[in-house]
């Protein structure tokens, strides 16, 4: 299936000033991202950034009893919850 790239689909895209989309838009490539795909785990590099056009991304995190977390709190590290 080939893709028809709309990256201004993408709010954070779309709200950039003009002269900060010329800059990016030769950078951005359209990807099919297959359901279940991770993107990122603990502990690598970070090789590419995405900014979804079609779907959502959403971070979890396994807990220390190796249960999805499913919680706000569990998700996002606050001065309150961070593991030290």
């Amino acid at each position: 299936m080939a893709l028809q790239p709309e990256p201004r689909k993408n709010r954070l895209l779309d709200a950039l000033p003009d002269a900060e989309w010329q800059r990016w838009l030769p950078q951005l490539e359209a990807v099919e991202m297959p359901l279940g795909q991770v993107l990122y785990e603990s502990g690598n590099t970070l090789s590419h950034v995405y900014f979804p056009t079609t779907a959502i991304a959403l971070p979890y995190r396994r807990c220390p009893a190796r249960r999805l977390a499913k919680r706000r709190e569990d998700l996002m590290p606050t001065p309150d919850n961070r593991q030290g």
